[in-house]
């Protein structure tokens, strides 16, 4: 977060509004409507340093609205938000795209997140985008496009009844996770009927049915794979150390 703990709300956006030449009268305007923007206007005069993470954060961001940019980018908005934070940051970025009309770019680790707020999203790999579209054609990638991943619990699951999903021609796999239980991809518009039917005619007792959809976390493992990106730096990180006088501490960035 880039703001001064010394500094009011309302004095760190006339901060950042004077640094973009913005005419003070204009400029008051403003944040007086970013504010009320956020919900923040009863505490427009209070320090920062007083703020919780989430009331901080949600400055942080209408900060970078005080030159109406067309495009916005956010890195990583909720990081170390509690869930009540989280939630307000999460809308206040869909508010600013509906009703301001603005371009978001927005770079998070939570797949959940993505898929929440994104109308296209791009994942990268090792510094390269290595797919990007809709999260509903990415999730597609997965199964297949007209593919459909069920899950069958099934009491008296047995070989016959697995074949007799297995020898249908919409269904392109069959994975038994336990005695009860298996998933099965199909295609087709009626996949799920003829599943049912088939199953009802071998003699299966169908307890529960879930509709699997893939999540964006299968999508970026079965796209990038499933190992452990551990890495290490490929030479060492300078020391602290520097001048006659010694070690220096590192200056707190905000």
């Amino acid at each position: 977060m880039i703001m001064y703990d010394e500094l009011t709300a309302r004095e760190n956006l006339k901060l950042f509004g004077k640094l973009y030449d913005i005419p003070s009268d204009l400029l008051a305007k403003r944040i007086s409507k970013l504010l009320d923007f956020v919900r923040m206007k009863q505490w427009a005069d209070h320090r920062i340093d007083t703020f919780s993470t989430g009331m901080k954060q949600r400055i942080n961001v209408i900060r970078a609205l005080v030159n109406e940019p067309d495009v916005l980018f956010l890195d990583e908005p909720t990081l170390g938000l509690d869930p009540q934070s989280t939630a307000e940051v999460r809308e206040l970025v869909r508010r600013i795209n509906l009703e301001n009309k603005t371009t978001i770019i927005l770079t998070t680790h939570m797949m959940t997140e993505a898929d929440m707020l994104c109308d296209r999203i791009g994942i990268l790999d090792h510094g390269k985008i290595v797919a990007m579209d809709t999260p509903t054609n990415l999730k597609k990638s997965v199964t297949g496009t007209d593919a459909t991943l069920f899950e069958f619990e099934i009491p008296n699951l047995d070989s016959g009844v697995v074949s007799s999903v297995r020898s249908l021609s919409s269904v392109s796999s069959v994975v038994q996770d336990d005695p009860t239980h298996i998933k099965v991809s199909s295609r087709g518009n009626d996949s799920f009927d003829v599943l049912v039917d088939a199953l009802r005619k071998s003699g299966a007792r169908i307890r529960t049915v879930k509709n699997l959809e893939p999540t964006l976390e299968d999508v970026f493992l079965h796209i990038t794979g499933h190992e452990v990106r551990d890495s290490v730096a490929s030479t060492p990180v300078p020391s602290q150390k520097g001048g006659p006088h010694g070690w220096r501490p590192n200056k707190r960035v905000r």
